[in-house]
Order: C-alpha cells, then structure tokens, then sequence
C-alpha cells in the first residue's frame, strides 16, 4: 500500500469513530404481537410500545424507512420497551384485556382515526399516552425517553430534556 492510501485509510477509520461512542449496532426493532407483547410485559414489566399503522399510510412507511432504523431509536426502543406492531385494518384477531378483537376493533377501540398512531402502555396494558402521525427520529427518541423514563408522571412534554432522564439512553 503507498502512503497516500494509507494515510486516507487512516483519516476514514479515525472519522468513523466518535470519542466514547458506542459504534455497535442497536438491535433491531422486533415487532410482536400484542397478547405477546402483554404477556412479556407482565414479567418484564416493561411499558409496551403499539405502532398502529396501515398498508396504504404514506407516512407509516416513513417511520418505517427513516425512523424505527436509527440505531439511537432501536437501542431506546429496545431497552424500554417491547415493541408491538398492529396494522389498524386487519381482520386478526388478538386477545386484549380478555376480549377478542380484529385489530381493526382494537384501533377502534383506542379511537384510532390517523396513521401513524403509537400507543404507549404500562406493563398492565393500561394506555398512558396515544401519540398521532409522524415524528422524526430525534424527536421520537425524545418521546421514548420521555415515556420510558415515567417523565411523563411529573412534567409535560415539551419541558422534558433527555439528558436530565434516569432512562438508560
């Protein structure tokens, strides 16, 4: 190798790397079901994460192509969290709070009528807060933290800064 190449192959591998970043990959979201996704939570006790999409939902897809792939929301997501999916227009059943549901009746239910819609549950299943339509990542690790955190027991949202957060990210 000459020594312009190696001087460039050393500028690129010192860039990669930020001081004391952890430069591991996040894990990735694992989308469940939601009578998993309640029974993990009962043992964990873990609040539970619903994203309640739909096929046709322009900007589901666009959480789904930008934001639940950044690995600062995937590593939140992951330690908070259990991760449901639920496509509001599907005619599956699932059990929730003993009764059965297509998941186009649990999104009733809920009073779901935009897409996207995340639900954020206790490990109970208890709703604790329904967030409406599209967050980019930044802010949407935000509101995991905020919720993750119980920060949501003692202030509004806009008051809350992540770094003053007891949650791990």
């Amino acid at each position: 190798m000459r020594f312009p190449q190696l001087i460039i192959c050393f500028l690129i591998s010192v860039s990669c790397v930020r001081d004391g970043e952890d430069l591991r990959p996040a894990p990735e979201i694992r989308w469940i079901g939601i009578e998993e996704g309640l029974a993990l939570a009962k043992s964990s006790q873990k609040k539970i994460l619903v994203n309640v999409y739909t096929d046709w939902c322009s900007y589901c897809q666009k959480m789904t192509d930008t934001v639940y792939p950044d690995s600062t929301v995937r590593q939140t997501a992951h330690e908070l969290f259990l991760t449901v999916g639920l496509n509001a227009e599907s005619d599956e059943v699932v059990i929730f709070d003993g009764e059965s549901l297509t998941q186009r009746e649990f999104a009733k239910k809920f009073g779901i009528r935009s897409y996207p819609t995340m639900l954020f549950l206790d490990s109970k299943g208890e709703l604790i807060l329904q967030s409406n339509g599209y967050m980019p990542a930044e802010d949407f690790n935000r509101m995991l933290m905020y919720i993750g955190s119980n920060a949501y027991q003692t202030m509004e949202f806009i008051q809350f800064e992540p770094s003053q957060s007891t949650a791990k990210r």
